[in-house]
């Protein structure tokens, strides 16, 4: 039989049927889609290759009825088989049409028959020229060069990766450092001993002369090394330098104090200071004497604590006379200036004073002080407050009442003159909150 007979029956019985996806299978890569199959006979335990895309050449088994149009295999492949995808269902047992097909005449039963071919289930083997073949063909490939860029993982490209590794007195290197490991002084026999004179937590070895008094240089060095300017946190360099800059001279006095010549001396001085009558003071100051602080008194202690104190001189407590004062050096034409603004609560206006700080006051005609909403409230009028009632060095007019005004609402003066000099004058104004913590500002 020719070679191309062979390839054709291997080829015939391997391939039960080749078909192209007709619809996308699942994400995982478990099914393909084809609805030839439904036609077909079952394929349940043949094996699928994809034969194009992204994963040709993964083969998997089918596991379960193909009839359906759905080939199912385990595990599952690479990713999802799109539609227009072709594969392959290989099978292993030929049919024995494919076989009359290709036999032809003058096949020999005999000699051309497919169990002479050497396999895993029968004894054959390859004759003298298919095996001289094959021979040649194992020493071309073992005497051809290895190309300077051979294919990614093959046998060309990691023996040529070895290769280039290799140094050309690679295996001299390499024994020479082996026969160092079996080297009477340095090899893992001496490393062994060296290592047993090494002092461990376990173990009664101690360091040597020569080791201690090294150790003892290091440390020797490290301490009278100047501690730096900025130790690294919570070293021991950090801790002692905090100490140091906090001991100064200072406090260094004041522990001398506690030496043993300065107490009998400070002992001395206050002795000499407790007279007899000094004494009677501390006598007086007994038990009995302490016991007279009734319930009454402690009261009366207790009123001047950090919380009574300062609710009891409050000035902003109802009821309590506040006075609040504004200079008004605005221009004589002004017109409405704000004296000021009740704040937080209403307060009670009881008399407003409008007082000459200078002796002219020049381009003014008069300064009314009026307040509340629209100026309703009329508190000196524009003829008591003329220029020539406060044109004297401490002249002023008053006014004196009784007007409540609520938080927000304002003093004004209205100053009208014939210039812009400015004027130089003083109000002082009496009142009292309505409702704790109300003021003026």
């Amino acid at each position: 039989m020719e070679a191309i007979q062979v390839k054709t029956v291997i080829e015939r019985a391997l391939v039960s049927f080749t078909g192209t996806s007709t619809s996308d299978g699942n994400v995982g890569g478990t099914t393909i889609v084809c609805s030839d199959l439904t036609s077909l006979p079952d394929f349940d335990g043949q094996t699928v290759m994809i034969t194009e895309g992204t994963y040709a050449g993964q083969a998997r088994d089918i596991d379960g009825a193909t009839t359906g149009g759905t080939i199912t295999v385990f595990p599952a492949l690479g990713g999802k088989i799109v539609s227009g995808i072709n594969f392959s269902i290989i099978s292993g047992v030929p049919a024995t049409k494919e076989l009359a097909d290709v036999q032809g005449t003058g096949f020999d039963t005999t000699t051309d028959s497919l169990v002479n071919i050497p396999s895993q289930a029968n004894a054959k083997t390859l004759n003298a020229t298919a095996l001289a073949s094959i021979n040649a063909e194992v020493d071309t490939a073992l005497n051809t060069a290895i190309p300077g860029a051979p294919t990614a993982d093959s046998v060309n490209e990691r023996i040529k990766a070895l290769d280039d590794h290799m140094t050309a007195d690679y295996g001299a290197t390499e024994k020479a450092a082996i026969d160092l490991l079996d080297d009477a002084g340095y090899g893992l026999a001496a490393l062994d001993t060296e290592l047993g004179l090494i002092p461990q937590s376990g173990g009664t070895t101690t360091w040597n002369a020569t080791a201690l008094a090294a150790i003892n240089a290091e440390v020797d060095t490290a301490l009278n090394t100047a501690v730096p300017g900025v130790p690294t946190a919570d070293s021991i360099n950090e801790r002692i330098k905090t100490l140091d800059d906090a001991y100064t001279a200072t406090r260094a006095g004041y522990l001398d104090e506690l030496a043993a010549a300065n107490i009998p001396a400070d002992v001395d001085t206050l002795l000499a200071r407790l007279t007899a009558l000094r004494a009677g003071y501390l006598d007086n100051i007994n038990q009995a004497g302490l016991l007279q602080v009734t319930a009454t008194r402690a009261g009366y202690l207790d009123e001047l604590g950090p919380t009574n104190i300062p609710a009891d001189t409050d000035p902003k407590v109802m009821g309590r006379t506040q006075l609040f004062q504004k200079a008004v050096t605005s221009a004589a034409n002004a017109g409405d200036v704000i004296l000021a603004t009740i704040t937080t609560q209403a307060c009670l206006v009881k008399s407003i004073v409008l007082k000459a700080v200078t002796a002219v006051q020049t381009d003014l005609t008069s300064a009314a002080i009026s307040g509340g909403a629209a100026k309703v409230i009329t508190f000196i009028n524009a003829t008591d407050a003329a220029k020539a009632n406060i044109d004297a060095i401490d002249e002023q007019v008053a006014w004196t009442g009784a007007v409540e005004l609520a938080a927000t609402k304002t003093i004004v003066i209205s100053l009208a003159g014939v210039g812009v000099t400015a004027v130089n004058l003083l109000v002082t104004i009496e009142f009292e909150a309505v409702v704790s913590g109300g003021y003026l500002v």
